[in-house]
Formats: structure tokens, sequence, C-alpha cells
């Protein structure tokens, strides 16, 4: 399927779209340098007109030309590596996008000339078919418009282009011109004539080109969503079907040719994607189909169409016309002039082109009609007052929409290409009377079931026989699908015959066939019923046998037909038999005279007697197409529901809910906006789950209640919307539910009501504890069983612990609705004494359940309670999500009762645990806001400016000092607030955290000192202490040594003394980190194993994480067990998948490219790295990220790419501040790639990599980063010698680099640094001779094997066995 879409879309786009599989999210404007031909059929209008004469067979006829003309275009085209870009009605637009224009303009000039010999006796009929050419050469501009329902259009402009219109009045048919800018480029090659303004006809080429070997722009199965934004929804579905071969078809269509005059070249970029998203949803939203947009000196025109497949409807003229005044109205608003013409016949709707390159289109007299109205528009056309006009239609559209529309009547006018004067019509405005609901809205989603109704009426046509059943919840959008079906039957001339079940009606016996029988003995419902049965004696008159028989249809009819002699003694069931056969026998000659299709909505209130009459009709009338709707009926089932279910033509379709994207594309259709806040879509997704109809009832319900406010085309939670959750249902469906409710015995009611204070899923357990009505209880069992068969719950859990399960979480919220809300509070307060009283020695597990039903029962106390103990378990176990979620309630609820109980110590302890548990989520912005909210709840702000962290630093150096010089008369001396400078010092550890991995050097050391001041300042050797300390021997490694190792020891300590299970791990963390980036592998690999060990045992997961990253880099970054990084970076990607820790999925992935990298796995790694845009974007990962793609890309041989990355990641890396051992790895990918490059001499066009010179700039600014960090890190000084060996061999400094690998290797096998000493070992061999050569490199070889380097193992194999 992929070759078939790719053959409608150009290979310019398609190669955007290699680069990024991704469909367009947001408007694009590319410019390239092209040549650029333009291939015009010679008298086409005239042409076309001629074969429109002979009717829709003539549009076919053309096409059938066209195809076979442009296939060979196109063969001579792709051999010379042209681009087809559009097919126009009469002509061709192909670009060649080269660099060398030169080269670009003599493909097209031999493109051009030889196929003007190859087509020189094409012939259309009697016509010859000659064309008019014309070659270009500048820059042109890729333009991508509109997106919406993901819908691209794509515009062609620019000089080039321009370059095409100034050429027309020089150029005769059979001719090719060439414009000065491409004469330039040809001049050489070419032989040619000189005409006016520069122009140059072209004749013949003195030496030919080389043809191009024909491009195939592998795109995969990814490609297929972005591929499919660029293709008209009239073949795509068509297309997944396999009938890319059944396109072509003869279609009513009501043709509109727009002109905005003003929208030329040039147009404001974020304008023109304004006008195309007003021009798109105006078609859109009629159910219309974009064709054809082409910008000229002339403004934009476009080609609209209503009636092309899927969506065609029997007001399609309609729907054109009032598309067209919105457009109009949209269009004038904003200070433009719009010209429409509109049109309306049969034409041919199908493919030109051949399998290689095509386009879908439509052709025929109403199209060239439309073009001509629109011509004549704008040209000046006024009404018999005198006023202008600008939008005009022929009789055709007239006729058909005048029942709705009001016109003006113009005088006849001249069209080219008709004999005879046109009549015009001028829309006026919309009747205000007797119009009749029209759903003009688009149908969102159910492509499948719409796919699969009008698959059943195609084989209707074909006297095919099917059954239709669609199947849904109320609200799913059964009654939507039949609205459809009408306009799609009505537009293939299908009768329809409609009974509507009622559940008022149900035991009527035939109630639903009583409409259907009107319409097979031809009664009008405009006629009264004594009218009616006037008529339908007149007829059985002529009838005999019918006439003797018609007393039995009294049943069926509107009226009742007394009883004769023959049939007032049939009774019982041979009465309904009787009366069977006469209504199938009319409907059978019904069905017989035209296609017919039989459609009853609501079937699950049918009487036993429609439902024996609907089955004989599936049974025994051949064709009919039968459609039927209804609601999960249950278990108890009508027989002939299973009859005919259980046809082999029968098709059963479920509805489900739509998904979120189509739930959003409801919300914005249904409020009329195009941007939403993702706050109101996730409450409508999680409250209604995907039904459509509770989704439109609550987004009209927020709209009405002020919750939401429209503003232009965007939508707002207004200031008083609250908590969305709060929001009561609306009534209409909430009633559909609450019937059903009221029709069961009360006792199943007041069950159903208790379940639902209980929750989504009760266990009997529960419910029995809770029943208000003790004498009740032991029927509890036999209510519940009756509410599972009546499917409003579902048995979740068998014996013993039996429990149940709201079908529908409206059910359980309607249910509970009904409930006053002192039962409400009452239950609520009788379940959570339950589980306080039954599970008082576990109630752990239970914290969450009883925090929501305390707050229910409006205990303030409890709920604040239970809602602490819930953040705090759910924090523990590492669901950071649940964690703020409840601390936040705490909150609102503290604030909410005014509790003054609630100390500020509680409130900043909530905070900060949240802004942790923010940091567990990757979420830093968030959690420094909690943080340093908290902070300020003790009076204890953080700094905010840049001023205020430098004088505060001065001001914590100095503290510090003092502390540690002073002691005894410094430390403690605040013990009366020693609690809450105990709970600032953990904030401001946390927010010292994120300082460093945000790699803030100067908001970090503030923290970092400030936390350990105000710990000691306390007194109290706390748990916030030895967070300080540790964070120290982190982050003074930087500054000193010593001064590290001395908080170092410190720290593990004091973590000894306090038995604080999280501060433990950060010391061990901490310390672990420091003693990482000084090469001391053990003693760190020691310390975070510890780290580990504890948090594995807290069950702290996020810590966990950490730990397992650090360990991961540790084995990476001594590069002698990559397999065991590995091992820990897999473990670390499996826990994120679990936690969402943004964070650690970053680090993970990017470890994981890393280790692949190792292995020579580049492709691999590339495929880890495709989403990192996805990731966290803070400054060390992006960085990271295209340096790694850098590397990748160079190993790949794609040497631009690997530029383009690195010019991305410098400029980011090279300001980061050297406080954290990770830098180590980007410094060393861009600097061995930069490094050979320079060794390959290579240079590029772009700017910093042009000259040698420029190259080498780059890379000294890395070394002396280099420099600058290893004395920090001194695991980075083997890298940084082995570079250094590098540039001084680059330098002719042969005995200086050799010192400096042997240096490299010395200081790598001091710090166990397998990898990196292979590496220098590798450079000392690959540059000496014989058998110091061959030593050096077996050394390298025997390094790199040990410890996993497979593809540096690999390049030394290589270079022993070529013995350079």
């Amino acid at each position: 399927m992929i070759n078939t879409l790719k053959s409608y879309v150009p290979d310019i786009l398609q190669n955007r779209i290699l680069s990024d599989p991704t469909p367009p999210s947001k408007p694009f404007i590319e410019e390239y340098q092209a040549a650029v031909l333009f291939v015009d059929i010679s008298g086409f209008t005239a042409l076309t007109e001629e074969f429109a004469a002979r009717g829709p067979s003539g549009a076919e006829d053309i096409s059938s030309i066209l195809n076979d003309f442009y296939s060979q275009w196109i063969q001579i085209i792709k051999k010379y590596g042209g681009d087809i870009i559009k097919f126009a009605g009469d002509g061709l637009l192909v670009i060649w996008q080269y660099d060398d224009l030169e080269r670009a303009s003599l493909l097209a000039a031999q493109t051009a000339l030889e196929a003007r010999e190859t087509l020189e006796n094409f012939r259309a009929g009697d016509r010859a078919l000659s064309t008019r050419i014309a070659l270009t050469t500048g820059q042109i501009a890729l333009t991508g418009l509109g997106g919406v329902f993901n819908r691209w259009e794509v515009v062609i402009t620019g000089d080039a282009i321009d370059q095409i219109s100034k050429a027309q009045p020089f150029l005769p048919p059979g001719q090719i011109i060439a414009s000065p800018e491409a004469w330039m480029m040809l001049k050489e090659h070419v032989q040619g004539t000189q005409v006016e303004g520069g122009f140059v006809l072209l004749s013949a080429i003195r030496s030919k080109v080389k043809n191009e070997a024909e491009k195939n722009i592998n795109l995969d199965e990814n490609s297929i969503p972005a591929l499919r934004s660029y293709i008209p929804g009239a073949i795509a579905k068509r297309i997944d079907a396999g009938q890319s071969d059944w396109l072509a078809e003869l279609r009513r269509v009501t043709s509109l040719f727009i002109n905005i005059p003003e929208l030329v070249r040039g147009t404001d970029p974020e304008f023109a994607q304004k006008i195309s998203q007003i021009l798109q949803s105006m078609i859109y939203r009629y159910e219309g189909s974009m064709n054809k947009i082409a910008v000229d000196e002339k403004g934009v025109s476009l080609l609209a169409a209503f009636g092309l497949p899927p969506f065609s409807h029997e007001d399609d003229p309609l729907r054109g016309v009032l598309a067209a005044q919105d457009i109009y109205n949209a269009i004038t608003e904003l200070g433009l002039h719009c010209y429409i013409g509109i049109a309306t016949g049969r034409v041919f709707c199908g493919v030109i082109g051949n399998e290689t390159r095509r386009e879908y289109t439509v052709n025929g007299d109403a199209v060239n009609l439309a073009a001509r109205l629109m011509h004549a528009a704008s040209s000046g056309i006024s009404t018999n007052d005198g006023s202008s006009v600008h939008l005009i239609c022929d009789s055709n559209t007239y006729e058909s929409s005048k029942s709705r529309i009001d016109f003006t009547s113009l005088s006849p006018i001249r069209i080219r290409g008709k004999a005879q004067l046109v009549p015009v019509f001028v829309p006026q405005t919309r009747h205000a009377k007797g119009m009749a609901p029209l759903a003009l809205t688009d149908m969102i989603g159910r492509e499948n079931e719409r796919f699969a109704l009008a698959e059943a009426l195609r084989a209707l046509v074909t006297k095919e026989s099917r059954v239709v059943m669609i199947e849904g919840e109320a609200g799913l959008g059964k009654s939507r699908l039949i609205e459809e079906l009408f306009r799609q039957a009505d537009a293939m001339n299908v009768n329809i015959l409609l009974g509507l079940g009622e559940a008022i009606e149900q035991n009527t016996p035939y109630h639903v066939w009583k409409d259907i029988a009107r319409k097979i003995f031809n009664l009008s419902e405009l006629e009264s019923l004594s009218e009616q049965k006037h008529s339908f004696e007149k007829m059985i008159d002529k009838d005999e046998d019918l006439k003797e028989h018609a007393p039995l249809l009294s049943a069926v009819l509107p009226f009742t037909i007394p009883d004769n002699e023959q049939t007032q003694n049939i009774v019982g069931d041979a009465r309904a038999s009787a009366m069977h056969q006469l209504v199938i026998e009319r409907l059978a000659k019904k069905a017989n005279e035209s296609p017919t299709v039989l459609v009853i909505e609501d079937v699950h209130w049918l009487d036993s007697g429609s439902w024996a009459l609907l089955n004989l009709a599936a049974q025994k009338i051949s064709p009919l197409l039968i459609v039927l709707t209804f609601r999960p009926i249950g278990l108890q089932t009508p027989a002939e529901f299973n009859a005919i279910k259980g046809m082999a033509s029968t098709r059963h379709l479920v509805l489900s809910s739509l998904s979120d994207v189509d739930i959003k594309t409801l919300l914005s259709q249904r409020l009329e906006v195009e941007i939403l806040p993702n706050e109101l879509v996730t409450f409508i997704r999680n409250k209604a789950e995907g039904h459509p109809f509770y989704s439109e009832e609550l987004a009209y319900a927020l709209r009405d209640g002020g919750y939401i406010d429209i503003v232009g085309n965007e939508c707002h939670i207004t200031s008083i919307g609250g908590n969305l959750d709060e929001l009561n249902m609306p009534g209409t469906l909430e009633g559909v539910i609450t019937s059903r409710i009221d029709k069961m015995p009360p006792a199943h009611q007041l069950t159903l009501k208790v379940a639902s204070v209980i929750g989504r899923v009760f266990a009997l357990r529960e419910l029995s504890a809770i029943y208000p009505i003790k004498s009740d209880l032991s029927a509890l069992p036999e209510y519940l069983t009756h509410l599972e068969n009546q499917e409003l719950t579902i048995l979740d859990t068998p014996d013993p612990e039996i429990s149940y399960l709201f079908k529908h979480i409206i059910t359980q919220e309607v249910a509970y609705n009904l409930l006053l809300f002192s039962q409400r509070r009452s239950l609520h307060r009788a379940i959570a004494e339950w589980y306080e009283d039954s599970f008082s020695r576990d109630i752990v597990a239970y914290y969450p359940v009883l925090a929501h039903h305390w707050k229910q029962a409006d205990v303030p106390k409890k709920a604040i309670e239970y809602l602490e103990k819930s953040g705090e378990m759910a924090f523990r176990n590492g669901t950071y999500r649940e964690a703020i979620q409840f601390f936040t309630q705490a909150l609102e609820r503290t604030e909410a009762t005014k509790d003054t109980s609630i100390s500020a110590l509680r409130k900043a302890y909530w905070l900060r645990l949240i802004g942790d548990a923010q940091i567990g989520l990757g979420d830093l912005e968030s959690a420094t806001a909690s943080l340093r909210r908290a902070a300020g709840v003790l009076k204890f702000p953080s700094p905010s400016s840049s001023l205020g962290i430098i004088f505060g630093l001065l001001r914590q150096a100095v503290i510090q000092f003092l502390h540690r010089r002073f002691p005894t008369l410094f430390m403690g001396r605040l013990k009366h607030i020693d609690s809450e400078l105990q709970e600032v010092a953990q904030i401001y550890t946390h927010l010292g955290n994120i300082n460093f991995l945000k790699l803030d050097n100067l908001p970090m050391l503030y923290h970092t000192l400030a936390s350990m001041n105000l710990s000691e300042s306390g007194g109290s050797l706390s748990a916030a202490r030895v967070w300080a300390l540790g964070s120290a021997s982190a982050i003074l490694g930087f500054v000193s040594h010593p001064m590290a190792r001395y908080y170092a020891k410190e720290a593990i300590q004091a973590s000894e003394k306090v038995n604080n299970p999280r501060s433990q791990m950060w010391t061990y963390l901490a310390v672990g980190v420091y003693q990482l980036g000084i090469a001391e592998w053990e003693e760190s690999r020691k310390s975070l194993l510890k780290m580990k060990e504890i948090a594995s045992n807290a069950s702290d997961s996020r810590l966990e994480g950490d730990a397992e990253v650090v360990l991961a880099g540790l084995e990476y970054f001594r590069g002698a067990d990559f397999e065991s990084s590995q091992k820990y970076y897999s473990n670390l990607f499996a826990q994120a998948k679990k936690s969402g820790n943004l964070l650690h999925r970053t680090w993970s992935t990017y470890g994981t490219a890393l280790n692949q990298m190792i292995r020579g796995e580049f492709e691999g790694a590339l495929e880890s790295m495709k989403d990192g845009e996805n990731l966290d974007n803070t400054n060390i990962n992006v960085a990271q990220l295209y340096a790694m793609r850098a590397y990748a890309t160079w190993r790949l041989g794609r040497d631009e790419d690997a530029v383009k990355n690195m010019v991305k990641s410098l400029p980011i890396l090279l300001p980061l501040p050297q406080t954290i051992y990770s830098l180590l790895a980007s410094y060393k990918l861009l600097s061995q790639v930069i490094f050979e490059i320079l060794e390959s001499g290579k240079t590029f066009e772009m700017d910093g990599w042009r000259t040698k010179a420029e190259i080498q700039k780059t890379i000294s600014v890395l070394m002396k980063l280099q420099k600058k960090f290893k004395p920090a890190f001194p695991m980075a000084e083997p890298s940084y010698l082995y570079f250094e060996g590098l540039q001084d061999w680059l330098n002719g400094k042969k005995d200086s680099a050799f010192k400096h690998w042997q240096r490299s290797a010395e200081v790598a096998r001091k710090y166990s640094m397998t990898l990196d000493e292979g590496m220098a070992w590798r450079e000392l061999g690959k540059h000496s001779q014989g058998v110091a050569r061959e030593q050096a490199l077996l050394k390298a070889l025997d390094l790199f094997n040990a410890c996993g380097g497979v593809y540096d193992a690999g390049e030394v194999k290589k270079l022993l066995g070529n013995g350079e």
C-alpha cells in the first residue's frame, strides 16, 4: 500500500517525510533552488468542452486521453530525474531541485525537447494535442498550509514560478521557452532563438545530458500517516481497502471555484495559514473536499467539490452554496476580495497519471462551468439594481437549493464554450421558515462503520442482500450513522423505508411497521387518516385478491379495515401468518422496483410481532438491505434477533468509545473552537470515557454554566471554573439512566445506590455491612444478580470474595446523584468506619479509600489525616502522581476549612514532598515552584534574583566558615526553631539538587551551603544535615578535592548516626558520584551499591533508579564492562516505564545508545534516540543527544548529518558549567568526530566548517574545556591526553603525539579504564611500524575484546589485516 500512497505525493515531500516521518503539526515553508518546467496543453479548454458536450462519458474520455498523454510525459520526466509537483487540469508542474542549477536546467531542457519530439503526433480524437512549455530557473518556495483534520495543502511559489507567468505572452503552441534566468544556465549547451523580454525559444541541445538514475525514496510503514496528510480523503479509504484501481467514478458533484486576488506570493505566511484554515474549515464543515490550489499573479485559486467519496449527500448543492457563503463572509471580513463560481452536474472523478505518479481529480462540464462563473464574477457582474456580485451559481445548483435558500436571478450571461446564454443566480439568505434540521457538522470517527454501510449500499445496487446490525449504548452515534446512510442512499437513488422503535410503544403490536406500511402501500403522510384510508380503498378496488385479505393489514395500517367473510374467522397464528405474507409480498414488490433499504432504529424496543415480520423480511426478500440499530440487549434476546444475527449476509458493527483524538476533535467542533485547555479535554475524557453524546453534553454544560469561556477560536476555563470534578452532570444522559433505575423494584434501586457510594467496584461483604435495610440482607445476592442481568453491573470476582463492577462509570454516578447529600454523608461515614474496624491490623492499604470516604462524609480532620497518610504511602511506593494529588488535596482541604490546627511546618512538609515527587517525575520546573513555596510558608524564602543569590552565597560562605571555625558558638544557636530549620534545610537541599541537575552553579552552591548552615544552626543531627553534607561532597569536588573528601567523610559518619534511609541514600549517592569523577571506581561502586540496597529496602524506586544510572555511568566511563553498564540502563528503562520518570527514561535511553555505539550498532543507536526531542530538554541532555547523533551518523558515513548535529550540540554544550561528570561523554564523542574530519581533510558548506582553520578553532575550544574539566574529574585525563596526541599528530608533532598516547595509556591503566587504554594503544600501533605496530595493535585488540568494545576491536582488526 505504501507505494500506492507514495505515487500521490511528490518526491520533494517524500524526502521531507524521510527526514521526519511524523505528519506536519504546523505550517511550513521550505525554499530551494530549482529548475522548473511548466507544461501547458494548447487548446485544452476547447478540447474539454468539446468532450464535455458528450455528457459524463466525455469527461471520462478526456481523462483517459490525459492519462495516456501524461503517462508518456511521466516516463520521460522520471528518466531525467524530474519531480512532478502538481497536475493542473491542462498541464504539469515539474521541478529539478539541485544545488547545481546549470545541471538542473539542462535536465529540464532535455526532458522538454525529448517529450516534444516523442509526443509530436499525439492525438485526442480528431485533434492533435500539442503543448506550450516554459522552462525557468531560480528560487522556489514549498509551502504547507491548512492542517484542518490533518489535511495539508501544498503550494509552490517563488521567482521561478513568477517567470512562468511572464513567459506566457511570448510562448506559441508547440514551443519551449526559457526565461532569461534559465537561459543564463543553458546558453553554453542549448540552441535557441531570442524573443522579447530576454526569453529564448529552445530548439536543440548541442551535448546531451546523461540520464538520471531513477529515484526511489525508501519510506517505511511509519511514514504512512505523513503521506496520508497530503492525500485527499476521497481516495485514502479505498486505497486501504485495496481498491486503488477502482477510484474512477461518474458522480453528481457540486464544484466551487474560489479566487482571492490579494493572496499572492509574498503574503505573510501566518496570514496565508489563517486563510487556508478558514477555507478548509468552511469546506470540511459541510463535508466537502479541496481538490486543487494554485497561486499566481491573479491570487490564490482553488477548486472545492461536494459529493466526492466518502461523503456524498442529497443536499450537496445546498452544502456547496452554504460553504461558499461562509467562505465569502469570512474572507471579506478580513478586508479581502473573494469571487466564487458554483456549478453542479455529473463529472468524472478519478486518477490521472500512472502508477509512478498520479493525482486525484475531477473533470467535466460542471467543473469548467464553475471556473467560468468565478471568472465572470471577478470580471465584474451586477444585479439589476447595480450591486456588484461576487458569488454566482448555475441553474442546477439553484434548482437543488432553492427550497432552502433565496436566490436573485440575473440576466443570462455569455460563457466561453457555451453556445447558449447561461442562466446565473446569486444566493441570498437561508429560509427562515420550513427548515428541517440539517446536521452540517462533520461526523467524527466511525470511518470503518461508514465504509461498511457504503459497501452494503454498493452491494444492494448490484442486487445483493445484506443485513447491517449497529449496536451501541445510548449516545454513541447510531442515529448519526443512519443519517449518513440516508445521504449516501439518496445520492445513489436508493429508496429508504424507515421504522422507529419507541419505548412507550414497545407493547403495541407492529408499531414499528406502521410507517413502513404507509410507504409500501403508497400512502401520503401529508393526507389525513380518512384521506389515506380512502386512497387505500381505491387502490384495493383494483386488486381483488388484496381487497379480499385487506382487513388482515389493519395491524400495520394507521386505520382499520373491517373484517369480511373471508377474514373474520382467521385468528391467532393463522391471522398473523396471513398478514405477514401480505406485507412481505408488497415489500418484495417494492424492493424489486428499485433498490430498497429497510431501516429500523432502536429494535430493542420491538414487540414480538414486529420481530417476527422483520425476520421474515430478512429471510425471504432479495435484494434488500436491512439496517438495524439497537442498544446492548442482554442475554434474553429474541429468537428472531439471533436468527438475523446468524445469517451469512449479516454484518454486526459494535460501536465503541471514540478515541482520545476523536473526542478532542468532537469537542472542538461542538464548541466551534480550535484550541482547548488540556484540563478540559482530560476532564471530559475521564468523565465520559469516550462517549460522544455524553462528551458533548458535558461540554455544553460547562459552557452554559460559565465554567468555560469561548473567545475567538479559543476555549478557556473561567475563574469560577473551580474544581471541574464537582460539576453536576447534564440531565439528558442522566435521564436515560435514571429512567432505567426507576423501572426497577425499590429494593434493587436502593442496592444500586448504596453500591455507588462504595465505588465502581464493590464487594458483597462491604455492601452488606452498610446496607441500611437489615431485614433485606439475605436477599442482596438476588438483587445483585438482577442488576447484572440488567447489564448495569458485571461480576468482577466470583466466590468466595464476590464483588461487582459498574459497567459504566456514568451509571455509578447517576445512581450516586440520586441520593440525598445527607444519605451520601451517612453512607460514606458508615463505610469508612467499617474499614477502620475491619482492617485495623492492616489499614495502610486502605488509606486512600478512607481518605475518599471521610472527605465525602465531610469530616475534615479525618479526611486530612488519611490524605496525608495516603500521600506518604504513595510517595514511599514511588507513585508520585498520586502522592502529589493526595498532598494537594490535603492542602486544599486545609485552606477550605481554615483549620488553624494545621501548622505551617506541616504544610511545608506536604509541599516539600510534592516537590520531591515532582523531581521523581522529572518535572523540575514544577518541583522548583513547589519547593520555593514550601520555603516561603516557613518564612525562609529562596532568593529569586541573581543578585540575591550572589549576596546570599557570600553570606552563607561566611556562616559556614564560622560554623567550622567556632562550632560551639554558632552551631545550635537557634534550637528553639530547630524543627522548622531542619525542614527548610531539607527543602534547600532539594533545590540544590535541582540546580545541580540543571547546572545552575551559583544557586546550587547557595542552596547547599544554606541547607548545611540552617541544619547546623538548629542543632540536631538531622536527615537534612546528612543530605546537605552529602550534597557538599558531590558539588565541591570541582572547587577542592580535599574539601570534597572532608565533606564526604562527614556525610558518611553523620548518615550512620541518623537512622533515616533517604538521607543515607542521598549521602551514598552524592559520595559515590564524587568518587566516580575522581576514578575511584571500587569505592564509588560500594557507595552506590550501598545506596541501592538501602533504596531497595526502603522501596524508594526513584533513588534506586538514581543509583542505577550512576552505576551504569560508572561502568561506561570506566570502560571495562559495558555489559554491566547496559544491564543497569535496561533496569532503569524498565523502571522508568512504570514510574513515568522522564529523567530516568532520558538517561536510560541515551545510555543504551552510548553502549550500542560501543558495540558498533549505530543504526540501532539512532533508533533508540529517535524520540529524543520528546525526552527531557535540559541543556546537558539536549547537547548529549545531538553529540550522540553526530557520532552515530559520522560512523554511518552520513557526514553532513553528523556536522549538522554537531552544529546543534556545540552551542549548547560549550557554555555548560563543568560540574557534572557526564559532560565527558559529549566531549569525547564530538572531539573524536572533529579529529577524524580534520584527518580526512573534509570541509562542509556550513558556518564554522568551511575551512580547516575554522574546524581547528572548534576543536581547540573543546580541548580547552577538557583541560579545564580534568582537574575536577580526573577520570577525564586519559581521554584528554589521547586527544592531545591526535592534535599533535595533525600538527606534525609526532614525538609529542607518541608521548601523549603513552601517557594516556599509563593513566588509563592506573585508573583501570580499559577502553581508554585500548584507544591509546590503537593510536600508538596505527602510527608505528613493524613489530611495534603489531604489538601495540594486538594490545589494543585484547583490551577492546576484554571490555566489549566491539566497534573499536573491529577497527583494530582492519588495521592488522591491511598492514598499513
